[in-house]
Protein backbone atom coordinates (compact mmCIF):
# COMPACT_ATOMS: atom_id res chain seq x y z
CA UNK A 1 0.00 0.00 0.00
CA UNK A 2 1.60 3.12 -1.38
CA UNK A 3 -1.31 5.76 -0.20
CA UNK A 4 -4.30 4.79 2.03
CA UNK A 5 -1.52 2.43 4.34
CA UNK A 6 1.04 5.64 5.40
CA UNK A 7 -1.92 7.79 6.05
CA UNK A 8 -3.43 5.16 8.11
CA UNK A 9 -0.31 4.98 10.13
CA UNK A 10 -0.52 8.77 10.25
CA UNK A 11 -3.10 8.87 11.83
CA UNK A 12 -2.22 6.07 14.82
CA UNK A 13 0.72 8.23 15.44
CA UNK A 14 -1.51 11.50 17.10
CA UNK A 15 -0.61 15.22 16.86
CA UNK A 16 -2.96 17.46 15.58
CA UNK A 17 -6.18 16.49 13.73
CA UNK A 18 -6.46 19.17 11.20
CA UNK A 19 -2.75 18.37 10.66
CA UNK A 20 -4.10 14.46 10.40
CA UNK A 21 -6.71 15.59 8.17
CA UNK A 22 -5.02 17.71 5.65
CA UNK A 23 -2.06 14.53 5.50
CA UNK A 24 -4.96 12.33 4.99
CA UNK A 25 -6.41 14.73 1.56
CA UNK A 26 -2.91 14.79 0.30
CA UNK A 27 -3.12 10.86 0.22
CA UNK A 28 -6.31 10.88 -1.05
CA UNK A 29 -4.99 13.63 -4.30
CA UNK A 30 -2.20 11.75 -4.63
CA UNK A 31 -3.49 8.72 -4.93
CA UNK A 32 -5.98 9.86 -7.23
CA UNK A 33 -3.28 11.31 -9.64
CA UNK A 34 -2.09 8.15 -9.88
CA UNK A 35 -5.27 6.28 -10.81
CA UNK A 36 -6.45 8.77 -13.71
CA UNK A 37 -4.02 7.59 -16.18
CA UNK A 38 -4.57 4.29 -15.41
CA UNK A 39 -8.72 3.90 -15.85
CA UNK A 40 -9.01 4.45 -19.85
CA UNK A 41 -6.66 1.14 -19.59
CA UNK A 42 -9.23 -1.10 -17.91
CA UNK A 43 -12.40 -1.74 -18.96
CA UNK A 44 -15.45 -0.14 -18.83
CA UNK A 45 -16.88 -2.51 -15.94
CA UNK A 46 -13.11 -2.00 -14.34
CA UNK A 47 -13.02 1.72 -14.68
CA UNK A 48 -16.79 1.76 -13.01
CA UNK A 49 -15.48 -0.66 -9.76
CA UNK A 50 -12.31 1.60 -9.11
CA UNK A 51 -13.69 5.02 -9.10
CA UNK A 52 -16.99 4.16 -7.97
CA UNK A 53 -17.18 1.22 -6.25
CA UNK A 54 -16.05 1.31 -1.88
CA UNK A 55 -15.82 -2.26 -0.53
CA UNK A 56 -14.63 -0.52 2.96
CA UNK A 57 -16.14 -2.58 5.54
CA UNK A 58 -17.27 -5.49 3.40
CA UNK A 59 -16.55 -8.95 4.17
CA UNK A 60 -14.82 -11.26 2.09
CA UNK A 61 -17.15 -14.25 1.35
CA UNK A 62 -14.55 -16.12 -0.41
CA UNK A 63 -11.37 -15.97 -2.39
CA UNK A 64 -10.94 -18.78 -5.56
CA UNK A 65 -7.74 -19.10 -7.30
CA UNK A 66 -6.32 -21.40 -10.49
CA UNK A 67 -6.04 -22.63 -13.91
CA UNK A 68 -9.81 -23.70 -14.34
CA UNK A 69 -12.06 -21.85 -12.20
CA UNK A 70 -14.54 -21.90 -15.08
CA UNK A 71 -14.46 -25.41 -15.18
CA UNK A 72 -17.02 -25.47 -12.08
CA UNK A 73 -19.71 -23.86 -14.15
CA UNK A 74 -19.56 -25.93 -17.60
CA UNK A 75 -19.29 -29.65 -17.96
CA UNK A 76 -16.01 -30.84 -17.39
CA UNK A 77 -16.16 -34.18 -20.10
CA UNK A 78 -15.94 -30.53 -22.66
CA UNK A 79 -13.12 -29.17 -20.37
CA UNK A 80 -9.68 -28.19 -22.58
CA UNK A 81 -6.57 -29.09 -20.68
CA UNK A 82 -4.56 -26.95 -23.22
CA UNK A 83 -7.21 -24.08 -22.11
CA UNK A 84 -6.31 -23.13 -18.45
CA UNK A 85 -5.60 -20.10 -17.37
CA UNK A 86 -4.62 -18.64 -13.77
CA UNK A 87 -7.20 -16.95 -12.65
CA UNK A 88 -8.54 -15.64 -9.53
CA UNK A 89 -12.05 -14.66 -7.81
CA UNK A 90 -12.98 -12.68 -4.82
CA UNK A 91 -16.61 -12.72 -3.39
CA UNK A 92 -17.09 -9.76 -1.00
CA UNK A 93 -20.62 -9.06 0.97
CA UNK A 94 -20.77 -5.06 0.94
CA UNK A 95 -21.11 -3.30 4.18
CA UNK A 96 -24.50 -2.58 3.81
CA UNK A 97 -24.94 -6.66 3.61
CA UNK A 98 -27.18 -5.71 1.04
CA UNK A 99 -25.23 -6.74 -2.01
CA UNK A 100 -22.42 -9.37 -3.31
CA UNK A 101 -19.50 -8.16 -5.20
CA UNK A 102 -17.71 -10.77 -7.36
CA UNK A 103 -13.96 -9.45 -8.68
CA UNK A 104 -12.86 -11.80 -11.45
CA UNK A 105 -8.83 -11.16 -12.28
CA UNK A 106 -7.42 -12.75 -15.32
CA UNK A 107 -4.26 -12.66 -16.90
CA UNK A 108 -2.71 -13.47 -12.93
CA UNK A 109 0.94 -12.29 -13.07
CA UNK A 110 1.00 -12.90 -9.40
CA UNK A 111 -1.33 -13.57 -6.64
CA UNK A 112 -0.11 -13.03 -2.39
CA UNK A 113 -1.98 -13.43 0.35
CA UNK A 114 -0.16 -12.59 3.77
CA UNK A 115 -2.79 -13.60 6.58
CA UNK A 116 -1.80 -12.61 9.90
CA UNK A 117 -5.06 -12.96 11.37
CA UNK A 118 -6.59 -11.83 14.48
CA UNK A 119 -5.95 -12.96 17.69
CA UNK A 120 -6.93 -16.38 18.58
CA UNK A 121 -10.53 -17.42 19.41
CA UNK A 122 -11.21 -19.34 22.87
CA UNK A 123 -10.11 -22.89 21.03
CA UNK A 124 -6.94 -21.42 19.79
CA UNK A 125 -7.52 -20.95 15.95
CA UNK A 126 -7.12 -17.72 14.40
CA UNK A 127 -9.42 -15.00 14.00
CA UNK A 128 -10.70 -13.51 11.56
CA UNK A 129 -9.60 -11.43 8.44
CA UNK A 130 -11.86 -8.36 9.42
CA UNK A 131 -13.50 -6.28 7.35
CA UNK A 132 -11.80 -5.02 3.88
CA UNK A 133 -10.37 -1.63 5.37
CA UNK A 134 -8.80 -0.12 1.82
CA UNK A 135 -7.50 -0.88 -1.23
CA UNK A 136 -5.55 0.61 -3.87
CA UNK A 137 -4.71 0.27 -7.57
CA UNK A 138 -1.65 0.84 -8.83
CA UNK A 139 0.38 0.64 -11.80
CA UNK A 140 2.74 -2.78 -11.55
CA UNK A 141 4.44 -2.55 -15.01
CA UNK A 142 4.77 -4.44 -18.14
CA UNK A 143 0.94 -2.90 -19.16
CA UNK A 144 -0.48 -4.89 -15.79
CA UNK A 145 -2.22 -3.40 -12.93
CA UNK A 146 -1.58 -4.07 -9.07
CA UNK A 147 -4.98 -4.38 -6.73
CA UNK A 148 -3.44 -4.31 -3.13
CA UNK A 149 -6.29 -5.02 -0.39
CA UNK A 150 -5.88 -4.21 3.24
CA UNK A 151 -7.45 -6.23 6.05
CA UNK A 152 -8.39 -4.57 9.68
CA UNK A 153 -6.63 -7.77 11.05
CA UNK A 154 -3.61 -6.81 8.63
CA UNK A 155 -3.86 -9.29 6.06
CA UNK A 156 -3.20 -8.29 2.77
CA UNK A 157 -4.05 -9.84 -0.57
CA UNK A 158 -2.15 -8.82 -3.62
CA UNK A 159 -2.97 -9.07 -7.59
CA UNK A 160 -1.31 -8.44 -10.40
CA UNK A 161 -2.99 -8.64 -13.19
CA UNK A 162 -4.36 -7.61 -17.02
CA UNK A 163 -8.15 -7.80 -16.96
CA UNK A 164 -10.18 -6.99 -14.33
CA UNK A 165 -14.40 -7.09 -14.04
CA UNK A 166 -16.69 -7.39 -11.48
CA UNK A 167 -20.34 -8.27 -10.64
CA UNK A 168 -22.95 -7.08 -8.59
CA UNK A 169 -25.71 -9.08 -6.80
CA UNK A 170 -28.64 -7.25 -4.74
CA UNK A 171 -29.52 -9.69 -2.18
Amino acid sequence: MQYYQKALLEAQEGGDPEARSARLQERIVAYRAQLAPLLPLLSESGCDFFQQINLRGGLLLAFSFGDGLDTRRHNLDAFDETYRRLRAELQVLSAGRDAIYTLRYTTLRLCTVDAPAGAPDTEGAPGPLGDWQYDELTDAGEAFFRHEIQFVSGATVLLEFRHFSYRKEVV
